[in-house]
């Protein structure tokens, strides 16, 4: 059974355009004269509680989606993917993921590569 409203995806993508219309709006009311950047740094305020509510939905959606077998933001193994706007299957549950998960840019930086000088040297230093 799928979940009826909006997705996860859906939710999550709302979330972050709010989280940046909020950072544009407030620096953009820093360069500003009194009155006007007032109401803009009200504006900001107003975006940055809706991305909070809507990061909040997300989550929730996410949980109600596991518990239903499936997911719209993330490719769990054990559950099915499904498009996050029209909520067909796009890998069934048995189905191992492609994408073994997202890596952080941080920690791609971090890791070593093989075939490297690096790796070279260290394979070299055991």
């Amino acid at each position: 059974m799928l979940v009826p409203g909006r997705t996860a995806a859906e939710l999550d993508i709302w979330g972050r355009a709010a989280w940046v219309l909020a950072l544009l709006i407030g620096i953009v009311a820093l360069f500003l004269t009194p009155p006007a950047s007032f109401v803009l740094a009200g504006v900001s305020l107003a975006a940055i509680v809706s991305a909070v509510v809507l990061g909040l939905r997300s989550s929730r959606v996410v949980k109600l989606e596991k518990d239903a077998g499936y997911s719209t933001l993330f490719d769990f193994a054990g559950y099915e993917l499904r498009n996050p706007r029209t909520k067909e299957l796009l890998r069934a549950a048995e189905v191992a993921p492609a994408n073994l998960g997202r890596r952080s840019v941080l920690r791609s930086m971090l890791t070593v590569k093989p075939g490297t000088v690096l790796a070279k040297r260290l394979e070299g230093d055991e």
